[in-house]
């Protein structure tokens, strides 16, 4: 559409603007990063990242290499990420970037909590066991349930 035209745009001029410290900085200041983060998906069908989001990606791994800049990119960027960084249909060169701004939040010290509850949540989301299985008691291990009894009895 013309509109995603010009978000292509505005994502470009982002990411060139972001290569000084001084863009960073205001680029900040006027809230772009949290108004990048939703452009990083493409709209409509088939892959779900356009030139545009290559566009923010690198404007976002810019913004990423500067450690007061990774606590706020952590908050309003990481589950767009993490949502993004896995899914096959993404470009190589895409996957590639994420990781690299994946990797520079996750220096900053003040990031691993948040780090730590996405990892959790993904795995959590991921080992969803069958409604006739429960955890047995102990060990964690999952067992089916027996009608009318306990699990593991």
């Amino acid at each position: 559409s013309g509109c995603r035209a010009l978000e292509c745009r505005g994502a470009r001029g982002c990411a060139a603007m972001v290569a000084s410290r001084e863009g960073k900085q205001r680029l900040v200041a006027v809230g772009g990063m949290e108004a990048l983060v939703p452009l990083l998906y493409a709209p409509g069908q088939g892959c779900p990242v356009d030139l545009g989001s290559l566009y923010v990606m690198k404007a976002l791994l810019n913004l990423s290499t500067t450690p007061c800049y990774q606590v706020a990119l952590c908050k309003v960027a990481l589950h767009a990420l993490l949502g993004l960084v896995n899914d096959s249909r993404v470009w190589p060169e895409a996957r590639q970037i994420m990781r690299g701004i994946l990797t520079n939040i996750s220096a900053h010290p003040s990031n691993r909590t948040h780090l730590y509850s996405a990892e959790l949540s993904s795995k959590a989301g991921r080992l969803k066991a069958p409604s006739d299985v429960v955890p047995a008691t102990g060990m964690g291990f999952f067992q089916p349930q027996q009608r009318g009894g306990r699990a593991g009895t």
